[in-house]
């Protein structure tokens, strides 16, 4: 419809996508040939660049890291599966885990508890990732357990493609970007196949919650002046036969 309306070419594409590409040309991914970046917002979605290009699969899916199942016989998620990343640590789900420890714990030595005991809505996910990022207790426990989740799907990532570097990013981890850095940084230390060979990196997204704004920017560089091979084979038609 916007191509109509302003007679110019027009691209598309999903965000957590558009924010791997981001990274790819002017973020952490800058000048890295296989990285996997997460996107943390509502859920958690994902991209893959592969030899500097995007990796989209046979269904335009791949990358829904979020839908990985961490714990089977977890909360139901609306994909239909149960225990998904998705569902353990969107937004939502960390502030209902930490109103159930401050209710549970009133006394707590946790600088939340005061504020929660006058107003629970107050302790929201912004004020949950800056008490994390100060240190307290239990946001910062809630924090690392999620973070927990999210290093058990990096570390299978690293396993299944042998991507060279992870980048967190998005809005749902401001202000925790490090303590997330951090604890998958040691199950990619200590919990690959390969890990003897070498250490994958992991990096905070450099874009931080622009990544998405800044891939939708770069979609027509990208396009344009990324290698596709099959244009360069002048077929148009991939391995297999698919077009």
């Amino acid at each position: 419809m916007l191509s109509e309306a302003t007679g110019l070419p027009v691209t598309l594409d999903n965000d957590a996508t558009a924010a791997a590409v981001g990274e790819r040309w002017s973020g952490a991914g800058r000048g890295v040939a296989d990285f996997a970046y997460f996107f943390f917002g509502t859920g958690v979605g994902g991209g893959l660049i592969l030899s500097h290009q995007v990796y989209r699969g046979g269904s335009l899916n791949a990358g829904e890291f979020g839908h990985s199942s961490v714990l089977p016989d977890g909360p139901e998620c609306y994909c239909g599966n149960r225990g998904c990343l998705e569902r353990l640590v969107n937004p939502t789900a960390i502030v209902a885990e930490v109103h159930r420890r401050l209710v549970e714990e009133p006394r707590s030595e946790s600088e939340l508890a005061r504020a929660f005991a006058q107003d629970p809505e107050s302790v929201d996910h912004d004020a949950i990732g800056r008490a994390a990022a100060a240190g307290d207790p239990v946001a910062a426990a809630v924090i690392d357990e999620t973070a927990e989740h999210v290093a058990s799907v990096a570390v299978d990532i690293v396993n299944f493609i042998d991507v060279d570097l992870i980048v967190l990013g998005g809005h749902g981890i401001q202000h925790v970007e490090q303590r997330y850095v951090e604890v998958v940084a040691a199950a990619l230390a200590s919990r690959p196949l390969s890990r003897h060979v070498r250490v994958v990196d992991v990096e905070a997204s450099w874009l931080g919650t622009d990544a998405a704004v800044v891939g939708s920017a770069a979609l027509v560089l990208h396009a344009t002046y990324s290698p596709q091979l099959s244009a360069l084979l002048g077929t148009g038609v991939a391995p297999g036969g698919r077009r």
